[in-house]
C-alpha cells in the first residue's frame, strides 16, 4: 500500500505496465520459437497483474538493456536476483520465487573439475556474460578464467557438439535446456557456491503490491518442471 506522499501511477490499456525481463533466463523468461514471450515468470506475471486488474505487456530483452530500462524509467516491473550488483537498478521484494542455485555441465565420461566455488579458480569455465558466476569470478580475481557468452543456448550446443570444457550456469536453467533440447551426452553437477535469491523488481509503489502480494489463485503450468 502507498504512503501518503508517494507518486502512485495509474495503468491504463492506452499507458499499461512494462514488465521487462531477460530473453534466455529458460524457464523462466525466454523468447520460444516464435518470438514470443514465453516461461514460468512470464505466465506467473501475467496470473497476477490480470488478478490484479492492471494493464500490462511484457518485453523480453538483453539482461543489461532489460535492467538499464528498469532504472531510467523505461520498464516499471522485473524480476532479477538479489545480489550487490542488482542493487542500483531498484529495491527488492519480500517474497522469493525461487533459489538460483548453481551446477556445472560436462561430456559424459570426462572428469567434472568443478564441485566447490574455489575451483573456479584453477580452471577455465563458461558462464553467463554478465551473469551470476561471472560477477563472483570477477569479484574474487578469476575472471580471466570466465569463458563468457551471451546466449547459453549456443553455448551448451557447442559444448555438446565437441564435448569438450565445462559450464556454470542456473541448475533449473540447464536442466531444462538439457531436457528440452534432448541433450543427453552432457551431465549435470551441482556445484557447493554461492546461490541467489530470484524476486521481483519493482520501480513503484503501485508495483509494490506485485511483490508482496501471494502468488495468485491460479499457478503457472507444471510444464515449466523440466
Amino acid at each position: 500500500m502507498a504512503s501518503p506522499g508517494d507518486s502512485v501511477r495509474v495503468y491504463t490499456n492506452e499507458h499499461p505496465l512494462v514488465f521487462e525481463g531477460e530473453w534466455d533466463l529458460l524457464p523462466y523468461t525466454f523468447l520460444n520459437e516464435n518470438g514470443q514471450p514465453d516461461g514460468y515468470s512470464v505466465e506467473l506475471v501475467n496470473l497476477l497483474l490480470d488478478e490484479l486488474g492492471i494493464p500490462h505487456v511484457v518485453k523480453l530483452k538483453q539482461p543489461v538493456e532489460a535492467y538499464n530500462d528498469l532504472k531510467e524509467g523505461r520498464a516499471d516491473l522485473m524480476l532479477g536476483l538479489a545480489m550487490d550488483f542488482h542493487d542500483e537498478y531498484g529495491k527488492y521484494g519480500k517474497k522469493t520465487l525461487s533459489l538460483f542455485t548453481q551446477s556445472v555441465v560436462t561430456p559424459k565420461g570426462k572428469p567434472v573439475l568443478i564441485k566447490r566455488f574455489k575451483d573456479l579458480s584453477d580452471h577455465k569455465v563458461i558462464v553467463r556474460d554478465s551473469g551470476l558466476c561471472h560477477h563472483l569470478m570477477i569479484d574474487y580475481g578469476w575472471g580471466d578464467n570466465a569463458i563468457t557468452y551471451s546466449d547459453i543456448r549456443e553455448a551448451v550446443r557447442e559444448l555438446s557438439i565437441d564435448e569438450d570444457g565445462q559450464l556454470v550456469w542456473n541448475t533449473a536453467s540447464l536442466k531444462w535446456l538439457l531436457h528440452h533440447h534432448h541433450i543427453d551426452n552432457l551431465e549435470m553437477t551441482p556445484v557447493n557456491m554461492h546461490y541467489g535469491e530470484y524476486k521481483f523488481i519493482p520501480t513503484t509503489s503501485t508495483c509494490s503490491t506485485c511483490s508482496t502480494r501471494p502468488t495468485p489463485g491460479s499457478r503457472p503450468r507444471t510444464r515449466w518442471s523440466g
